[in-house]
Order: C-alpha cells, then sequence, then structure tokens
C-alpha cells in the first residue's frame, strides 16, 4: 500500500516541492527505453551535435581545443570529426577545472561532486540540478529492472553515514536518514565486515523484509560466505544489485545460488551515475543510452569493432555545466551488436574489465571493502594518486604519489580517520612514490592483498 501512494502521490509531490523534474524525466525513460535501436540511435546523433555545439560556445576548454585542431562542430557527426576529438581524462578534470566549466552556469548554485573512482585518482567536478535529476532517473529506471519499486523496501549496503572523513554535521545526517526512510530504504555500512557484523546485519534485514537489495561486489560476495557457513536461511528478495567493482562470474553465481535470486550488475561511476545494468536475460548491460554515447576505442580513440575489447569511452548529453565529451573511464569492455531479447532498444556493453578490487583484512577479524578506499582518499588535497597493500594481516602500506602542495603533515590526521576501518592494531605504513604499477586498462589497482585467502 505505501509504495503505490508513494510512487503516486508523496514522491511527485515531494519532488515538486523541491523543483525537481525527476518524475517526468523516470516517465520519459519507461517509454523510450522501448524505442526501436535504430531510433534510438538517430536520437543519439542529434544529441551528440547538439552538445558539441553547445561545448564549442559555452565552454572555454573545447572552444580552444576545436580551434586548435580545426574540428567544425557541424562536422561532428562525420566519423573521421568525431575521431578527432581528444579523449578527456580525469588528469584533464584535475588540471583544466575553470576551464571545463562553461560559461553558461558561472556565478550559478552548482553541486560539486567527487569521484575517487577505482582508478585511486581523486577528482572534483560540478553539475546544475537538472543534470543530477536526470542521472537518479535513470538510476530509477534501471533499478525496477531488478524487481525494485518507488517505496518498496530496500537494502541499501554501501558506504553510508560517517564513510567520510571528519565528522558531519548533524543536519546533513539527519536529513539523509530521512531522505532513506521516506524512499523505503535501509542503508547499512560496508566499511567494515566481521562475523559479529555480518550477522548483526542478518538479523536486521530479516527483520526488515527488503525486496531487493544493493551492495558492492565484494562485500555481498563474502555476505553470501557467511550465510552459507552459518547455515543462515537467505532473505526473501526479488533481486541483488551489484556494483563499484569487477563482478567475477563465480561471484554473481554463488551470490545467486546462496539468495536464491536473480544477480544484476551495475557499471557506472560518480560523473554519470549509471552507465549500464543488466535486464532479466542477464547477456550484457543495457547502456542508458537516452543520456549517454559509449563508445569503444583503441588507445588512439578510434572505435573498434563490436566485439572487440577496447577502451570505454563515454560522452554525456546532459552534463551541460561542465560537459563530458569522449570522456576515458579507464576500463576495457566491448560492445554487443546483436539486440537484446527483453525486447529495449537500448544498446549493450558486454563484460567491463579492470575494476576488481580486493578487501582488506584487519587483525581484528574483520573486513574493509576496498571501494570505500577512493572515498576515504578524495578527502585528502593534492594526492594525484594512491594504493594500498597489504602483504600481512596485520600490516597495511599507503603507497601514495603526491602532487606539489602535498602537506606531510596531514599523514597523521590519515592514520587517525583510516583506524576507523582498518582498526586500532593495524601497523599503517605511508610510502611515497613517483608512479604506480598500471594494469592492462590503464588502470592500477587500488587495493592489492597478498594474503592467502
Amino acid at each position: 500500500m505505501y509504495g503505490a501512494i508513494c510512487r503516486k502521490v508523496l514522491w511527485p509531490a515531494w519532488e515538486g516541492l523541491h523543483g525537481r523534474k525527476t518524475p517526468g524525466y523516470l516517465s520519459e525513460l519507461e517509454r523510450t527505453q522501448w524505442l526501436p535501436l535504430q531510433e534510438v540511435q538517430a536520437r543519439q546523433s542529434e544529441r551528440r551535435r547538439r552538445i558539441i555545439e553547445y561545448a564549442r560556445r559555452e565552454v572555454p576548454f573545447y572552444r580552444r581545443q576545436f580551434e586548435t585542431l580545426g574540428i567544425d562542430p557541424a562536422r561532428c557527426l562525420e566519423p573521421e570529426v568525431w575521431q578527432r576529438i581528444p579523449l578527456l581524462t580525469k588528469a584533464d578534470l584535475q588540471k583544466h577545472a575553470d576551464e571545463l566549466l562553461s560559461d553558461a552556469f558561472r556565478g550559478k548554485p552548482l553541486i560539486v561532486s567527487h569521484s575517487g573512482g577505482s582508478t585511486g585518482n581523486p577528482v572534483e567536478f560540478r553539475s546544475d540540478r537538472d543534470y543530477y535529476d536526470r542521472r537518479i532517473a535513470a538510476w530509477y529506471r534501471a533499478d525496477r529492472w531488478a524487481g525494485w519499486d518507488l517505496g518498496e523496501r530496500h537494502i541499501m549496503l554501501m558506504l553510508g553515514v560517517g564513510s567520510g572523513v571528519g565528522e558531519r554535521k548533524r543536519r546533513e545526517v539527519w536529513k539523509e536518514h530521512l531522505h532513506w526512510r521516506f524512499q523505503g530504504w535501509k542503508v547499512l555500512t560496508v566499511t567494515r565486515m566481521g562475523r559479529d557484523r555480518m550477522r548483526l546485519y542478518y538479523d536486521e534485514i530479516m527483520r526488515f523484509r527488503p525486496r531487493t537489495i544493493f551492495c558492492y561486489t565484494s562485500p555481498l560476495y563474502a555476505f553470501a560466505q557467511f550465510l552459507q557457513e552459518e547455515k543462515l536461511p537467505p532473505p526473501k528478495v526479488r533481486g541483488l544489485i551489484i556494483s563499484g567493482e569487477k563482478a567475477f562470474a563465480y561471484q554473481k553465481e554463488f551470490i545467486s545460488q546462496v539468495f536464491q535470486a536473480p544477480v544484476f550488475d551495475r557499471y557506472g561511476c560518480q560523473e554519470f551515475t549509471n552507465i549500464g545494468m543488466e535486464c532479466e536475460r542477464h547477456d550484457g548491460m543495457h547502456i542508458n543510452a537516452d543520456g549517454l554515447y559509449v563508445e569503444i576505442t583503441n588507445d588512439q580513440g578510434v572505435p573498434v569493432k563490436p566485439g572487440e575489447v577496447g577502451q570505454i569511452v563515454v560522452t554525456s548529453f546532459d552534463a551541460l555545466a561542465m560537459p563530458f565529451i569522449r570522456y576515458k573511464m579507464g576500463d576495457l569492455g566491448s560492445l554487443i551488436e546483436k539486440p537484446c531479447p527483453c525486447g529495449r532498444g537500448l544498446p549493450r556493453i558486454g563484460e567491463v574489465l579492470g575494476r576488481e578490487m580486493d578487501l582488506i583484512y584487519t587483525p581484528e577479524g574483520s573486513l574493509c571493502a576496498g571501494i570505500m578506499m577512493p572515498h576515504f582518499m578524495k578527502e585528502f588535497a593534492h594526492i594525484r594518486g594512491f594504493q594500498f597493500v597489504q602483504e600481512e594481516l596485520g600490516r597495511l602500506r599507503l603507497r601514495i604519489v603526491p602532487e606539489k602542495g602535498f602537506d606531510k603533515g596531514v599523514l597523521g590526521f590519515m592514520e587517525e580517520q583510516l583506524r576507523r576501518y582498518v582498526g586500532p592494531t593495524m601497523k599503517i605504513e605511508f610510502e611515497f612514490v613517483d608512479e604506480l604499477e598500471t594494469l592492462m586498462s590503464g588502470k592500477y589497482k587500488m587495493v592489492v592483498s597478498k594474503l592467502q585467502k
């Protein structure tokens, strides 16, 4: 009953009261996902053309770039012209943040966000409210494929309150909890998950009786192992959504077997929220093509053939305050050419490579999810890259690539805050390096565990 009231009355009224357009965007996305692929591609082409014209007119970075390279926005849909647009990197966001800000939004209130990402390179970007609303609508549409709907009980095993650095304002925590309660969500933090904590979470989940569960892959896999070892009956859920890191087939199969429910893999990032997610067919992930154009390219930015592995490159149609055009994710993947049997016209991306994250094991027997670390490290300035290495149970080494201006005096505070997640007895060492070894995808593993598991 509450779910229907929330969907039809409470949520639209709440969003309208705050001037948000999410309900309208969600209705539109529910319709456009069923358009034929050819129509989806035609809409994407028109929106690509519009974002390029907008960027040339309003964004100093792209205006300079197009003039220097002789790129004519009127011809941007021609493959040879489009491919001349350089790939945008996280380093560009760090170095040219002011130039990438649109003149049309200068001086206006914007949402400031950070992306730690699995690359371990924290970046800051800005967005307007409309872009945020569109991203949330795409997120909700994808969640519905897993069996969730607005107002229905939903467990979020994620970072949660207290996952940042320092103390948060009481008002912020109160607002966050109120929002979750209104949505029908219960949020449980996965920063540390020992067996005692897992038992508490299990009891809480069974009392809450969620329809769906969202969690980062590694913590949910560890939780499924705990349920099996303890011979605990799983909660009855319609589906489980995993994200935040690469999900291996054996992990998905095991989680599905233990929970006796389908697992839906999601690929996303802070910059775009939901890039792609599995539907009920579980054959690749449908791209959020209403708001994004995804390419698979070689290192020079030239698209590879469908089915071939290459760099994942994303263009957003709606990020007008700070446009992302041909943004290099740092992940490897491939496109699926054939249509999905589900009937949706949204194109699909296959397996995403290069996002695996290890767990950190504490001397007290808890597990710290690797996905926590970029959210932790983004709070510290002048760090170009980082990597956590655990070679022994009681020792953790943090490798840091410092930038000019980095203050080593912050290390004491960093260690103090880090102990909130890795425990009071972990020996924490800091190592400063000039660079970090990368994987084939161009990334380096943010958390490397050499423990025998």
